[in-house]
């Protein structure tokens, strides 16, 4: 599936450059979130920076003077447009506060978005609009004793958000009461990321996707289809997206294909997908039912032997040598969007050949740990690289 995006010859995929990556201030990139994550602000403006002294000396006069500091600044956030219904969580540390503790205003990154009115009044050679780009901005900004800027995290809620398989996250210590979200739905991910007109691939045509193999269909709630977006569905699939750094298009997209255990490829002028799955599988309302017609069936008499050689070869894989043992390396919605592995084995053949442990597998966009271990055992049962059964195989035709 290399190169998905480009074109190498000889196939009838046609040449596509990488995703659009805005970038701010020192050249960082403006994140892209699609869904949910917790992210690193960018200071995007500073100004109106005071100290005051707070003299502790006494009557004696003996003591030694502090300081306090405040500051006016803008955080930049991500590409816009994000949500405010469900509130952004702030993290300063091991606080959390929101939007409104803090004493911020969020901009939520709109194509009509117009210059913070503060900024306007106080500052008009400094007030821009900042369309397409969320942020939050705050005017004297409580420092403490440290003229330094505080280190924050900014939970935020993109574009897609709750279009997958929904999950209910209101146990968490750090959320306002009430809120309801879930992870988005993998197939729109990519859909976005490549036609998107503000940070998608740039001149990729919409009708180049399949529809047939990517969507679900009608009969995804009766008598089943075999697309991409029902085998997400079917197997309890959302993922969330959150890019902060430069990454190609393909890359970003061979990762999301191989987390939901689907291959993308070139066919007739359409990118396709098919899911790795072969058996069908129902719930959350839709049906999987994957197409195992053969395409062909081919016996002795189809090939035409060499040298007295058999027509065909295989060399099978050392057991001793297989892989028992695969991570996802994902990042817990419920542990403050912190890493944590989560791992799938094949217990017969740890217990026979030992632990081999295959290498780890980014899976940043899972968010839930039920997600991170669908994925992971969909990756352990996976046949995409032929690590169960053959080394090598040869036609000798």
């Amino acid at each position: 599936m290399s190169g998905i995006l480009t074109n190498s010859g000889g196939s009838d995929k046609p040449a596509y450059t990488d995703l659009q990556i805005n970038t701010a201030v020192k050249f960082l990139p403006v994140p892209i979130v699609l869904c949910w994550g917790k992210i690193a602000p960018n200071l995007i403006d500073y100004t109106d920076f005071t100290s005051k002294g707070n003299d502790d000396g006494g009557k004696g006069g003996g003591g030694s003077s502090s300081y306090s500091y405040t500051a006016t600044i803008l955080f930049g956030l991500c590409e816009g447009f994000v949500r405010s219904d469900t509130g952004v969580i702030i993290w300063k540390g091991t606080d959390w506060s929101n939007v409104s503790g803090e004493s911020m205003a969020l901009f939520q990154g709109g194509p009509d978005q117009e210059p913070w009115g503060f900024m306007a009044g106080e500052h008009p050679d400094r007030a821009f609009a900042y369309r397409y780009t969320a942020y939050l901005a705050v005017a004297n900004y409580a420092l403490g004793d440290s003229p330094d800027t505080p280190n924050i995290n900014v939970l935020v809620y993109g574009p897609l958000s709750g279009t997958g398989v929904t999950v209910t996250t209101v146990a968490h210590p750090y959320y306002m009461p009430g809120i309801t979200t879930g992870d988005a739905d993998p197939v729109q991910i990519v859909a976005a990321l490549l036609t998107n007109g503000q940070f998608g691939v740039p001149d990729f045509p919409a009708s180049a996707i399949d529809n047939a193999s990517w969507y679900s269909t009608a009969a995804a709630t009766s008598t089943g289809d075999a697309s991409w977006q029902t085998y997400c569905w079917v197997n309890n699939i959302g993922l969330s997206l959150v890019l902060s750094d430069q990454e190609t298009a393909s890359d970003i997209i061979q990762r999301l294909a191989q987390l939901t255990n689907t291959a993308l490829f070139w066919s007739e002028g359409r990118l396709k997908a098919v899911p790795y799955g072969d058996s069908a599988v129902g719930s959350n309302g839709k049906l999987f039912v994957p197409n195992v017609t053969p395409v062909y069936n081919l016996s002795a008499t189809d090939f035409v032997r060499q040298q007295n050689k058999d027509p065909l070869t295989i060399a099978r894989v050392d057991p001793a040598d297989i892989y028992n043992c695969y991570r996802v390396e994902w990042t817990n919605c419920y542990n403050v969007f912190n890493v944590e592995p989560m791992e799938a084995k094949e217990q017969s053949l740890v217990e026979d050949y030992g632990l081999r442990i295959a290498p780890t597998i980014q899976g940043h966009e899972i968010t839930q740990p039920s997600t991170a271990q669908i994925v992971a055992d969909l990756i352990k049962e996976s046949p995409s690289d032929n690590r169960y059964d053959f080394d090598s195989v040869g036609l000798n035709v």
